[in-house]
Parts: structure tokens; C-alpha cells; sequence
């Protein structure tokens, strides 16, 4: 809900990855209180519920979505026309990281890590340049 006296944001339809937690809920949180409306995007759904359930669903949309799988992404896409109808701003956020040294991390690991947060930063991106009224601000 929007706090009173910022509203930088409000009416503006925003995409955040990764918003079960971190930077992207502390983000997802700023946008909303900021007047937006908030597509929260996370592939932890036990994490994404709490979230939801602390926000005001008139302004806090979840969306279950591993960006890494272009399958659900056209989903999300699909989500994002259905609730907005277009898309103001992509905080494209959601990635894992594997800790510990470089002979720590296998195959299997680095594949995860790189499936989401190279791909799948990737294929959110024609996400939001779908929408006609995309304008890059950089």
C-alpha cells in the first residue's frame, strides 16, 4: 500500500525477479510503497507466499515462475498482460549463486547457477519489449 508523500511510482506497473527475499523484496516493498502495482516473481513458493501475504493483493501480484524454464516465462508474460495489460519497469533481479571455492562447485551447481542467472535474466527480457509502451531508461 502506498506510503503517503512517495509516489514516484504510483500507478506504474512493475515485474521484480527474485522477490521472495533479498534485494528483490526490499525492492518489491519500495515499489509498492512508492504507489506501484507489483508483479512479486520467485520460484521458492513457500518463501513467495509469506511475502504475498504480507502485501495488499490489490497491489501485490505473485507469480510462481523459475525464469530459467522459457515455458513459464510465457506464462509470466501472459500473467503480466492479464493483471496490467503492460509493463512500466522490469527489475530483473532473481539469481543464485554457489558458495565456496571454484573446486567446490560441480557441474550440476554451476549449470543452476548459470540457468537462472544468465538464461534466465535473459528470458525475461522480451517480457517487458513485448509491451508497446517499453522505453529503455538507460
Amino acid at each position: 500500500m502506498p506510503i503517503q508523500g512517495l509516489s514516484r511510482f504510483k500507478g506504474k506497473k512493475v515485474l521484480v525477479t527474485g522477490a521472495a527475499s533479498g534485494i528483490g523484496h526490499a525492492t518489491a516493498v519500495r515499489f509498492l510503497d512508492e504507489g506501484a502495482y507489483v508483479i512479486l516473481v520467485d520460484r521458492d513458493k513457500t518463501k513467495l507466499d509469506d511475502v504475498a501475504k504480507a502485501l495488499d493483493p490489490k497491489y501485490a501480484v505473485p507469480s510462481l515462475t523459475d525464469i530459467s524454464v522459457p515455458e513459464e516465462v510465457e506464462a509470466l508474460y501472459k500473467l503480466v498482460e492479464k493483471q496490467f495489460g503492460t509493463l512500466d519497469v522490469l527489475v530483473n533481479n532473481a539469481g543464485v549463486t554457489a558458495m565456496g571455492t571454484v573446486l567446490d562447485c560441480d557441474l550440476a551447481t554451476w549449470s543452476t547457477v548459470c540457468a537462472t542467472t544468465l538464461t534466465g535474466t535473459l528470458n525475461v527480457i522480451p517480457t517487458v519489449i513485448m509491451f508497446d509502451r517499453y522505453e529503455p531508461i538507460f
